[in-house]
């Protein structure tokens, strides 16, 4: 099954057409979902990462709109201790235009993935139910 969430964290774009940021952050609780919380484990993500699989750059998740992918080296992906990072550098097209305006004016601030859980382990915390995301 197919998840999506969205992250509100730091994201920037340069006049070089260039957005970056993070798309997880590793080992923050999410918001409320549904019933119960979330975090994503340090190293959640390397071994999809390390697939060589095409994971593509999406605007709202419309495979119509595809910003960037990894195979055509315009998607940038890698881990590191705060969380999966991108840099996704746009073309000239309509599309990757508006994508870059809505985030360099700030009208765009946030970000989502989805993902696939492949292992995850639960417990309760303070009576809350917490998910946590060991490889995604």
């Amino acid at each position: 099954m197919i998840e999506r969430r969205t992250v509100s964290v730091e994201m920037r774009a340069s006049e070089g057409r260039t957005i970056s940021g993070y798309a997880a952050v590793f080992n923050q609780l999410s918001e409320n979902l549904r019933w119960f919380r979330e975090k994503i484990a340090l190293g959640a993500l390397a071994e999809s990462l390390a697939s060589g699989a095409n994971i593509f750059a999406f605007w709202n998740h419309n495979s119509n709109l595809p910003l960037g992918s990894t195979r055509a080296k315009t998607l940038e992906l890698f881990e590191d201790e705060r969380g999966l990072g991108f840099e996704l550098r746009l073309g000239q097209n309509q599309w990757d235009t508006f994508a870059h305006e809505r985030v360099s004016d700030g009208t765009v601030q946030e970000m989502s993935f989805s993902f696939e859980t492949k292992d995850a382990s639960w417990e309760i915390v303070d009576g809350q139910e917490i998910r946590t995301l060991h490889k995604v």
